[in-house]
């Protein structure tokens, strides 16, 4: 008797084309974002097309796709451009804020699904995770990521990603950029599934991380002078959007042309009244006043230094045995005792 000793083979799978705009840091990191969809995917794989102004950068960001199972390709030029020309389902891994408004700008003129992932650098030198999951129909929500990017445009360094994650940030930064990797990649994979189902989301279309774990939705009020704060958060809840039930924390962005002031705000279990807990404000004029990272980076490094056999309490109250992790945790302890993320009024 013979027998058939060949594995059977995969079922042909459809490819779902989406563009990705920038091909540098970001967009290699989330790389196996990609990998877990085409893995977990009977009937369809991710086919990207990474799009980078940057000479050679989207080529080699695609070969590096390709290597890993999936199929990619690169363009040189501006996401702005090939967006408009070819609608397609978007992911955008960009770091300069200029670039962000421009993309978001093209966006808002040609609704298709979007992904979006960056990290921005507080005055109080908190690192900030945004992710953002968009349907072709929130019109409302399109225009305010514009917005908020524009204001972020005006205020923010130009370097991009050195002064956030680089070699001009601080050291703690460097140490949690795994834990932010980690926090994009469950939501690309988890929404990359959704867009190509036709569903909502699992998200609410802006959500914010101060930590790398720990996720709240972010509601946007835009002003054109600074109010009180209480009554800014009552203003975003009013809006209709994401939805907060009793025991919901949550950051308001309250923009003005030439600042950014965040809102940590909670609805209480108790009776659902608001309540806000700190502020910090994004401006030029905060930027300047930052210590310079080095020095940051230098006393980060020193109040690190703890026997690698203890475990770390976690941001989570959780406890970390694991030495690397031991290594991150206790950083980002010491930064959030350095610089609060809020600090109150």
């Amino acid at each position: 008797m013979n027998h058939d000793t060949t594995s059977p083979k995969k079922p042909r799978r459809t490819r779902f084309p989406i563009l990705a705009a920038g091909a540098s840091r970001g967009a290699r990191q989330n790389l196996h974002a990609l990998e877990r969809f085409n893995d977990k995917s009977q009937g369809t794989e991710i086919d990207v097309e990474y799009v980078d102004p940057e000479v050679g950068r989207a080529l080699n960001t695609a070969a590096l796709a390709t290597e890993r199972g999936i199929t990619a390709r690169g363009t040189e030029g501006r996401i702005e451009t090939v967006i408009r020309a070819r609608p397609q389902p978007l992911m955008v891994h960009l770091d300069r804020p200029a670039a962000l408004a421009e993309t978001f700008e093209a966006v808002e003129e040609t609704p298709v699904p979007v992904l979006a992932y960056w990290l921005t650098r507080l005055p109080s030198d908190r690192l900030l995770g945004v992710r953002i999951a968009l349907r072709p129909e929130d019109e409302k929500a399109r225009r305010e990521v514009r917005r908020f990017a524009e204001t972020l445009k005006a205020v923010t360094a130009r370097a991009g990603s050195e002064h956030v994650i680089g070699a001009q940030a601080p050291l703690g930064h460097q140490l949690a950029e795994p834990l932010y990797r980690e926090w994009f990649a469950e939501h690309a994979a988890e929404n990359l599934a959704k867009f190509v189902a036709g569903t909502e989301p699992n998200a609410a279309p802006v959500e914010v991380t101060s930590d790398g774990t720990t996720t709240v939705p972010m509601l946007f009020v835009f002003r054109e002078r600074f109010g009180e704060p209480l009554a800014v958060a009552r203003e975003a809840v009013m809006t209709p959007g994401t939805p907060l039930p009793r025991g919901t924390d949550f950051l308001v962005a309250e923009v003005l042309p030439e600042a950014v002031r965040f809102h940590e705000a909670r609805r209480r279990v108790l009776d659902g009244a608001l309540v806000v807990r700190g502020t910090e404000v994004l401006s030029e004029v905060e930027l300047r006043r930052r210590p310079p990272a080095r020095v940051l980076s230098r006393t980060l490094a020193e109040r690190a230094l703890v026997p690698m056999a203890t475990p770390a309490p976690r941001l989570d109250g959780a406890s970390v045995s694991d030495p690397l992790a031991v290594s991150v945790a206790t950083t980002l302890a010491t930064a959030a005792v350095l610089s609060p993320l809020f600090l109150t009024d």
